[in-house]
């Protein structure tokens, strides 16, 4: 078939399992010329097939011990099938096994040498690229260190750089960045994007679900040697740690946070400073997820202004943080299950004197970040909060940069964006009127037109933290505050800039500044991508 590079056809692997310790060759002979080894059939891979066509990533998942590993080895030529056909079309790069193809014994730099010898690579082509291979593995005090010093993390570096200082056709990867550290594992997983972008085809595993996700287009599921499941990413990694979870029960199982739920709500309280998660069936009567009551106090640091979104297996929250300096930082974390959140790296912006409500949101598979921040002035002036967005990197935990969003007025907070029938709709907090207005534009960046200013829904002012979301109904439903009491409101319609409903109260006390966002089917964990508001699936 046309640009198909690796055509595995009812593959099957089978590997002999020796039944008694023989401890020597001499002993081994005897048994053999005796007829008396005895040997147990194992079947590593059975009936294995599928298609990789060129420049796409495929990951592979599965437990310990299912059999990726051994694709991997009968895709690069390692093992031949005991059945079953496999067709490779490329040169291949492959890092399966740390310290493939190294000498224990021989320095890093002889090592390259040797590494690049049987690769292919003449003498003259590694010295050209030796400086590119030591400054990419970050190892240039080591060099002639014998390799057997090293620590796993320090091979790693040096077997990635070596094969990837060219454009391969085929690259693959076998769980051998889990041993270096965080930044080689970013820096490694961008030079992997790198060769994507530019034609390269992937395998990859990885027991990082999160990496599989943001790395690879398609998936394989591996479970005993047989293929589970095959298809797009997303269905094969969801199927795949549904049954990781399952098998966990009655092991002091936690249940992924959110998953049942059709409503969820970020919000915090505004006397103590606490991230609240409420849930609802119905969207309208909220209680609380378990006790789940997060608050960051490391150096003294506060939260408000949850705005949350699942990437991969992780549920990424940003919120405004109190007490860095002059508040100009975002603060961020993430979670999988009701109880454990891991801090992560702030987003800090030197040019501006506080930034507030920060929003995440993705399109397509970008990540973006809207925040509402005002710029350094002498200390008799007053604040003036503008809207910008910024892309995140997930990966680095960074921002590319922040560009003004056009067309809204000045001194406004808490923006939120959403795609209704390839318009986006901009609702914001205006600090002067002190009503919630609403902008759309044909771009994300603007400029926006403002289409609803004033007391426009006869909800009243001193209103802020708009939330859309689309009911099982099909109604428009949106959430509010009342900043000067703490109390959550929602209001109905039936068309987006038609006539809404009276202001309905919510009955939780003291919360502030909600975000909903909803899950169609409880049954199944789908979650609601913000910017698809029309259609309310992922």
């Amino acid at each position: 078939m046309e640009n198909v590079v690796i055509d595995v056809k009812d593959a099957t692997v089978q590997f002999n399992l020796a039944s008694e310790k023989v401890d020597n060759i001499k002993e081994y002979f005897i048994k053999l010329v005796k007829h008396e080894l005895m040997f147990q059939e194992f079947l590593a891979l059975k009936n294995i097939s599928f298609q990789v066509k060129k420049g796409e990533a495929w990951g592979i998942v599965g437990s310990n011990g299912s059999g990726k590993s051994t694709l991997l080895k009968l895709i690069s030529g390692i093992l031949t099938p005991y059945k079953g056909e496999v067709h490779v079309n490329g040169r291949i790069a492959p890092l399966i096994e740390l310290g493939a193809g190294l000498d224990m014994n021989l320095t890093a730099r002889e090592n390259i040498y040797l590494d690049g010898c049987l690769l292919g690579h003449s003498k003259k082509f590694m010295e050209e690229h030796f400086d590119e291979i030591v400054d990419f593995a970050e190892l240039e005090e080591f060099l002639d260190v014998p390799l057997k010093n090293y620590s796993s993390g320090m091979q790693a570096r040096i077997g990635f750089a070596i094969a990837t200082m060219v454009q391969p056709e085929i690259l693959i990867v076998d769980e051998i960045l889990s041993v270096g550290d965080y930044h080689f594992q970013q820096k490694s997983m961008k030079r992997m994007k790198k060769m994507l972008d530019n034609g390269a085809t992937l395998l990859f595993v990885s027991h990082s679900i999160d990496d599989i996700r943001r790395m690879c287009d398609h998936a394989i599921w591996i479970n005993n040697g047989e293929m589970m499941m095959c298809g797009d990413v997303s269905d094969v990694c969801d199927a795949y740690l549904a049954s990781q979870m399952a098998k966990t029960e009655g092991e002091d199982f936690k249940s992924p946070i959110w998953t049942e739920q059709r409503y969820l709500m970020a919000t915090y309280n505004n006397h103590i400073m606490k991230m609240k998660f409420m849930r609802s069936d119905d969207g309208t009567h909220f209680t609380s997820i378990g006790d789940i009551d997060y608050k960051l106090q490391l150096n003294d640091k506060t939260v408000r202004d949850p705005s949350f979104i699942k990437i991969g297996e992780f549920y990424y929250i940003v919120y405004t943080a109190i007490g860095w300096g002059k508040g100009n930082y975002i603060g961020m974390c993430r979670t999988r299950y009701y109880s454990d959140f891991e801090e992560l790296p702030s987003i800090y912006i030197g040019k501006f004197e506080k930034i507030w409500s920060p929003y995440i949101f993705k399109e397509d598979k970008k990540i973006y970040i809207i925040i509402n921040a005002c710029e350094k002035h002498d200390d008799d002036e007053e604040d003036i909060f503008d809207s910008y967005i910024m892309e995140y990197d997930v990966y680095s935990h960074s921002v590319l940069g922040e560009k003004k969003i056009e067309g809204l007025p000045r001194n406004v907070l808490d923006s939120r964006v959403y795609k209704i029938n390839n318009e986006y709709i901009l609702f914001y907090k205006n600090e002067i009127s002190k009503y919630i207005e609403v902008a759309k534009s044909k771009d994300i960046c603007g400029p926006y037109k403002i289409c609803r200013t004033g007391n426009w829904a006869k909800w009243g002012n001193h209103l802020g933290g708009p939330s859309l979301v689309r009911t099982e109904k099909g109604k428009y439903r949106l959430y509010m505050e009342d900043y000067t009491i703490n109390q959550l409101y929602y209001s109905e319609a039936e068309d987006l800039f038609g006539e809404w409903s009276s202001k309905k109260k919510i009955s939780l006390e003291e919360l502030s500044h909600p975000e909903v966002k909803v899950f169609d089917n409880v049954e199944k964990k789908i979650s609601w991508d913000a910017m698809s508001i029309d259609n309310n699936e992922e």
